[in-house]
């Protein structure tokens, strides 16, 4: 925009007096830390790849990990109805009712202490399934 409101002042342009607020900008960008300055030597990229890529998959794992176990919704109150409500941390949703994965982990503990009287209903109707007879056979 500051390049077409110049060039429409006059049809030259300083070309040296942008690059100066450039490097201006940049330098206070700088300062301010809202810009990182690095100057990497071409044998060590491979290695900050390698890093970058390695701390990418590790946090791609963890929030999977989180979300497979629940461990990303946390129970809060509101404040206004002073409600329970629960949060999920990653993604900003927000629910009333008990999360699903909760629920089924909470399922699958009481199955595994009460054995086949506590079974969650899904695998029951699997296995009993498997249990109805077919003239076929």
């Amino acid at each position: 925009r500051k390049l077409e409101a110049i060039e429409d002042a006059n049809d030259e342009v300083d070309i040296e007096a942008l690059e100066r607020e450039k490097a201006n900008l940049e330098l206070l960008a700088l300062e301010e830390g809202d810009l990182l300055g690095t100057n990497p030597q071409p044998e060590d990229l491979p290695r900050q790849r390698y890093v970058y890529q390695r701390e990418k998959f590790n946090l791609r794992a963890s929030k999977k990990r989180r979300k497979l176990t629940g461990e990303n919704w946390v129970e809060k109150i509101d404040g206004k109805t002073k409600y329970p409500f629960w949060y999920n941390e990653d993604t900003g949703e927000a629910i009333w009712e008990k999360p699903k994965v909760l629920m089924e982990i909470e399922a699958d503990k009481i199955a595994m202490e009460k054995m086949w009287s506590a079974i969650p209903k899904k695998p029951l109707v699997l296995v009993m399934s498997f249990l109805v007879p077919f003239p076929e056979r």
